[in-house]
């Protein structure tokens, strides 16, 4: 397996090491990782799930997002089976996932479920076992669909939920905001700093991409 290539940096920083520490703990059971855009979050959780797979310590990665910008979550006019429509929102998770495997054992993987690219609004009614399950773009969930995910959960199994707070595309409270919330509500303690009852959040606050990215996110 290839050593974990993130980005521009070339070690992991402490909250990153918190992140796979989280991950790998049987403690910890829904993880969630905040930050803006370049601090890691996708690339350290794929990079993780894939070395427990690889060490079959898991059996399969979901990857899923949430299809805002499609009206109605509605997938059908697009071409391609399920898995090629959701390509244009899985190609940062997918991005990852090439750094390990060559695209004929990424098509392998798929064809035989190791690894599902899946729509969130197709994961009602199923239930995750011995896997590791990654909500992507958290922010764009509803608070329904967040409910509904984080219930998804079974045995030997792992739900992360990445997302940056301040660049969502719903109009109300969104689902990871309220999940926030509630955590905050529920525990009195700093809730970035929260291990506890099998929740884990991390804030991510250190930018891995150009630095003009951070003066940008400063002016916004």
């Amino acid at each position: 397996m290839k050593l974990i290539k993130l980005l521009l940096f070339t070690q992991l920083d402490p909250k990153q090491i918190k992140i796979q520490e989280l991950m790998r703990s049987k403690d910890m059971n829904i993880i969630t990782v905040l930050g803006p855009a370049g601090t890691g979050k996708t690339t350290v959780t794929c990079s993780e799930a894939v070395r427990q797979f690889n060490n079959k310590e898991i059996e399969k990665i979901v990857l899923t997002r949430p299809t805002v910008g499609v009206s109605g979550e509605n997938l059908g006019f697009l071409p391609g089976d399920l898995e090629e429509k959701m390509l244009p929102w899985c190609r940062p998770l997918m991005d990852v996932l090439t750094e390990y495997y060559p695209q004929s054992r990424i098509k392998q993987l798929l064809d035989n479920s190791n690894i599902e690219i899946s729509p969130l609004s197709y994961m009602r009614g199923r239930t995750f076992k011995k896997s590791i399950v990654i909500l992507d773009e958290a922010q764009n969930t509803t608070p329904e669909q967040m409910k509904m995910f984080l219930t998804r959960i079974g045995e030997e199994s792992k739900l992360v939920l990445t997302g940056d707070l301040d660049q969502s595309d719903i109009e109300k409270t969104n689902g990871l905001q309220d999940f926030v919330n509630r955590l905050k509500c529920h525990y009195s303690d700093n809730y970035y700093k929260m291990y506890v009852d099998g929740f884990a959040t991390v804030r991510m606050t250190k930018i891995y991409r150009h630095p003009i990215i951070e003066k940008v996110i400063e002016l916004y």
